[in-house]
């Protein structure tokens, strides 16, 4: 049954995806470039899959998980995804007006805000200091889950910082404990990262497991379908590139 859930749903959001949209004006920073060279996928304004599936002005978002949100707000700031790197395109002027909107704010909601909203600003430094602040704080709450999510935040910082086999440490051991206390949905964040973490690692076979899992999670759950899109559309990539190498053997 997951099996045909998943089918069904990867060729919904495929349609989905082939629909003509307005490209987003903003793209995230650091997008695709060493990706691209690493690849062989020659660059192109459009940004392109083996399969036909354009990724332009995608509107959902994998930035916060499922349940248990940094702010809905952040799902309107990110604009689309890289059909190349998988990162994030970023209304870079949105952000910034948030984080100002935040100012001091020192509550953990607010303090996992700003490691998101820096992280996508390219603010590497300052997001990994305010994530090891939502650490110590979390800690202090008693609160596990809540604490296992900091983690999942701040390996995407070092995922940004290109500190991969750290964050892909980091991010086995939050599998590990959300999967082993049946916590789908944080399961399913922490292995959507690890699964990009892999995908910049080009550990294909590593990332389509991750992003396969991360769906099944979702699915589980009871996800809506835009919740699982961002997963969704991880696997579509992975497996045109996949795609791609076999044909070239």
């Amino acid at each position: 049954m997951a099996t045909v859930v998943r089918t069904e749903a990867l060729r919904d959001a495929a349609q989905h995806a082939r629909r003509p949209q307005r490209a987003s004006a903003h793209r995230g920073p650091g997008t695709g470039r060493r990706d691209r060279k690493a690849r062989g996928t020659p660059p192109s304004g459009r940004q392109r899959l083996a399969a036909g599936v354009t990724l332009e002005g995608n509107p959902t978002s994998p930035a916060a998980p499922l349940g248990r949100p940094v702010k809905d707000i952040i799902l309107t700031i990110i604009t689309g995804y890289d059909a190349v790197s998988l990162r994030e395109k970023v209304d870079l002027p949105a952000a910034a007006e948030r984080l100002d909107d935040l100012g001091q704010l020192r509550s953990l909601s607010a303090l996992n805000e700003k490691v998101t909203l820096l992280r996508l600003l390219d603010r590497l430094d300052e997001a990994f200091e305010i994530a090891n602040q939502a650490l110590r704080q979390a800690r202090f709450t008693g609160d596990r889950q809540d604490f296992v999510l900091c983690r999942i935040r701040r390996a995407q910082v070092m995922q940004f910082q290109a500190k991969l086999e750290e964050a892909a440490s980091e991010l086995t051991q939050c599998v590990l404990e959300s999967e082993t206390h049946e916590w789908n949905l944080t399961a399913a964040f922490a292995r959507e990262t690890r699964g990009k973490v892999h995908f910049e690692q080009d550990d294909l076979e590593g990332a389509l497991a991750d992003f396969t899992a991360a769906v099944f999670l979702r699915d589980r759950s009871g996800a809506s379908p835009d919740e699982l899109e961002s997963a969704l559309i991880a696997v579509a990539v992975v497996e045109s590139f996949i795609g791609e190498r076999r044909a070239l053997r």
